[in-house]
């Protein structure tokens, strides 16, 4: 079948209707042209096509070429058994007028194309052509490296033709195109634009449905943020982790025509909901994000890195983006974004998503055990801002206690946030596991610190209190160079303090003294193991004295010490009256005649 496309108030004469079978796309131009040539070729998908014959232009639009962009449609639509078929073009113009006026033209210069001047020929003068005519070997690739398809103006995304280009490639490669929306994956098989990119791009393979196994011990929660989720990147996720350990949802927000503020407050609504250990986050997703001149830092996607990252810190931000722009990466990671995923189609599918997977499987193993960490320390701040005892510390009398509160409590979370950031980089560089440790005695300073608010444990003279709400409890107390202590320490009980009075040479308060007395008379525990604080403290001197190394599980050990020691209600009055009698005034002035007694007869007494 030899089809000829006539052009309206064109004179094709008398044509041979034996030879030519005339056809007509559509009397309407308006609507989208890749659609109407896609559809038209669909519905004669079957048909015995062995020339097309028409004119450069299809509508009463001169300047549009739409005869041109159909048969690109024509070569470019390798499915079709016709598409290699010759293709005759008619017009009034010289061929080097039509290659001045449009990159399509560059279509005539390329093989099995010919283009006929109807000023000098006729139709009949094209159909012995037609029959005369030996078809030339079809060379895809010398074919794309001839014609030039520049991507549309008027494409109807926010984020161009770059960002849906890797959809179609990335969604072909695992198998799940035919999984995407119907709406869209019409306008990406339609779109010539497209089938110019994946023509270019075909040595990529593409399989059956064979989602990519995302390897996790435990279950993940991956939230994806997307203005553009509805158009597939939802159903590309959904197949990508499909048989995975993962739990995954979209924003399940309509991006159209909300208010930037109220957005941002929207999505920070959805990861309090779905507490998610990682987030695919695009960085443009409010309309402001593509006028010309914005700064990065004002960015929608850049302005929520930074809300997500006070909600727990030790949730995993994965930029999804077309853009690689170098400043928009260098200002994600300062803001807390673990990695920039760039959504590149002209990329190798396979290594693009193996990138993906790999970095997905770290931020995992990041999430899982820092938001663990994060949400550890936020209720510790938490005990901190409620707890009377970290309200004034009279060592600091110089300054106010308004002042004083603010400083102290400011310590505890410089403290605490300088340890969070440490994990952060060991977690993110296995060359830096040493952090480990660093984080460890960067918590242990908080337990040293607590320990000294003359709020918790008090040193007057020669006699130490623990201070309980209801009364002062002497656990320590000097007399000439014996101390007198009410807890002993067991070397053969796993090295806990028990309550026992007992006496021995003067030795300096450690800190495992002061812990264990606390964790006996003020919180009422029957020895000093109470959450592990044996253990804490056992650890601490392997990372000081033996350069060992803290694991995870221990990092956890001594967070849950740290709740636990700074939680006044977990205050018992069960051990109130177990501790020292303290030193009464006579006692006191006893003791000081015999100092000056001692130093009268020429003996120190120090």
């Amino acid at each position: 079948m030899n089809l000829i496309f006539p052009l309206k108030d064109f004179d094709i004469g008398n044509i041979d209707n034996t030879f030519f079978f005339s056809e007509n796309i559509s009397e309407n131009y308006e609507n989208d042209i890749d659609q109407l040539f896609q559809s038209f070729l669909n519905l004669n998908k079957n048909k015995e096509i062995v020339t097309f014959t028409l004119p450069l232009n299809l509508s009463n639009n001169f300047m549009e070429f739409s005869g041109l962009i159909f048969a690109h449609h024509v070569r470019l639509s390798r499915e079709l058994k016709f598409c290699n078929a010759p293709i005759i073009f008619y017009g009034v113009l010289e061929l080097e007028q039509i290659l001045r006026l449009t990159s399509l033209a560059r279509i005539l210069l390329t093989d099995n194309v010919l283009y006929v001047n109807m000023v000098k020929y006729s139709f009949q003068d094209i159909q012995r052509a037609i029959k005369k005519y030996r078809l030339k070997p079809f060379d895809l690739n010398r074919f794309i490296d001839q014609i030039q398809l520049i991507p549309p103006s008027n494409y109807n995304s926010h984020h161009g033709i770059d960002n849906e280009f890797a959809l179609i490639q990335w969604s072909n490669y695992i198998g799940c195109f035919d999984r995407l929306p119907q709406q869209f994956r019409k306008e990406f098989v339609s779109n010539l634009y497209f089938k110019y990119l994946k023509a270019k791009n075909s040595i990529f393979a593409f399989g059956e449905y064979n989602p990519i196994k995302i390897s996790s011990s435990e279950n993940t929660r991956i939230l994806l943020v997307d203005d553009e989720a509805y158009k597939g990147w939802k159903s590309f996720y959904e197949s990508f982790f499909h048989n995975s350990n993962v739990e995954f949802e979209d924003s399940g927000i309509d991006f159209k025509n909300k208010d930037k503020d109220e957005l941002i407050k929207m999505i920070e609504s959805k990861v309090r909901e779905f507490k998610p250990h990682i987030i695919l986050l695009d960085i443009r997703l409010h309309d402001s994000d593509f006028e010309q001149n914005i700064l990065p830092e004002c960015l929608t996607g850049i302005e929520l890195l930074e809300k997500i990252k006070t909600i727990n810190s030790g949730i995993q931000i994965l930029i999804t983006t077309a853009s690689n722009k170098a400043w928009n990466y260098n200002l994600a990671k300062q803001k807390g974004a673990y990695d920039f995923i760039i959504k590149d189609g002209f990329e190798n599918p396979e290594y693009s998503l193996k990138r993906l997977v790999f970095s997905i499987e770290i931020a995992a193993k990041r999430a899982i055990f820092l938001k663990n960490v994060r949400k550890r320390i936020n209720l510790i701040i938490k005990l901190i801002n409620e707890n009377p005892q970290f309200d004034y510390n009279e060592k600091d009398g110089l300054v106010s206690q308004i002042e004083n509160n603010n400083i102290l409590r400011n310590k505890f979370l410089s403290d605490l946030n300088s340890a969070f950031a440490l994990l952060d980089i060991s977690c993110e560089d296995p060359n830096k596991l040493k952090y480990y440790s660093y984080c460890y005695l960067q918590l242990f300073i908080c337990i040293e610190e607590f320990v000294n608010l003359e709020s918790v444990f008090e040193i007057v003279g020669d006699q130490s209190f623990v201070i309980h709400s209801l009364k002062r409890i002497c656990v320590s107390k000097r007399s000439d160079d014996t101390v007198e202590q009410a807890i002993k320490f067991n070397k053969n009980n796993n090295g806990k303090y028990i309550i026992e009075k007992c006496s021995k040479k003067f030795i300096r308060l450690d800190t495992n003294f002061l812990v264990s007395s606390i964790l006996i008379f003020k919180y009422g525990n029957e020895n000093s193991s109470e959450n592990n604080w044996t253990k804490v403290y056992k650890q601490r001197n392997e990372i000081v004295h033996e350069g060992s190394m803290p694991n995870e599980n221990q990092i956890f050990d001594l967070l849950d010490f740290i709740r636990y020691f700074f939680n006044a209600k977990n205050e018992n009055s069960d051990n109130l009256d177990k501790g020292l009698i303290p030193i009464s005034d006579e006692e006191k002035l006893q003791l000081l005649k015999q100092k000056i007694n001692t130093s009268e007869n020429g003996k120190s007494i120090f």
